[in-house]
């Protein structure tokens, strides 16, 4: 049966040259490249390998915007017993993205018990960007990009809330670049915030952003989403939510 381990042991070597290359990938951007050769990576013998691949497709699927895939896939790589601070980093990196500051704090004493040096500083980065999110720095700027889509593109408009919003739909349904969309989804956070008494929850990226809106938790960013695929035909504000 000397054959059966040899060709065991030469189809993991392949499945880890894909995972590898589809990691190398993902950091040059090629995200669907990257998906496809890891689709065919995925391992059912060995434990260690599956646990790689779920920590690649979590680094993939937090690069697409889909942190509740990406949150599963990173804590299966820790249940797998992938103990890596990179591991824990990235769910780290993820928490701060979901406003959990807490908990990416708590995951990172643990990132700092590595002793690789490009770790430990990312770790002091993300420490650094809680505490500006803790301090409220990001405020300013999201106010600021958020008056500058109004601006650029509603003619400095201070129409009620629904008018202003209806503008920004007719505008967000023409050509935007992304860092426009960014900031028309910083715009209608802004107008949670100032017409329904909402409170800012800063993520890591503008998309992260949250708005607390009498104890329910609104994503700006997913508003749009939804009315740019046609899931919804308007955007609501939350008084005007059914139910």
């Amino acid at each position: 049966m000397r054959w059966l381990g040899r060709i065991l042991f030469y189809g993991r070597v392949r499945r880890m040259k894909r995972i590898q290359h589809a990691a190398a990938l993902l950091a040059d951007g090629r995200m669907d490249e990257a998906e496809q050769l890891l689709d065919s990576a995925r391992s059912t013998v060995w434990v260690e390998d599956l646990a790689i691949y779920h920590f690649v497709r979590g680094k993939l699927l937090m690069e697409r915007g889909d942190l509740e895939g990406a949150l599963l896939h990173l804590h299966t790589a820790l249940g797998l017993g992938l103990e890596r601070p990179s591991v824990k980093l990235n769910l780290a990196v993820l928490l701060v993205r979901r406003c959990q500051l807490d908990r990416a704090l708590a995951m990172l004493d643990d990132v700092d018990l590595s002793d690789d040096p490009a770790v430990l500083e990312q770790s002091r980065v993300m420490r650094s960007v809680i505490e500006k999110t803790r301090q409220g720095q990001p405020l300013a700027e999201i106010s600021r990009r958020a008056e500058r889509f109004r601006k650029k593109h509603l003619k400095g408009s201070r129409e009620s809330p629904e008018a202003t919003v209806s503008a920004l739909e007719r505008r967000l349904r023409s050509r935007l670049s992304r860092s426009d969309r960014e900031d028309a989804s910083l715009l209608l956070g802004q107008i949670l915030v100032e017409s329904r008494d909402g409170v800012w929850l800063a993520g890591l990226e503008p998309r992260d952003h949250l708005v607390l809106v009498g104890g329910v938790l609104h994503s700006p960013a997913t508003m749009i989403d939804r009315l740019l695929e046609g899931e919804d035909d308007r955007i609501l504000l939350p008084s005007q939510e059914p139910g």
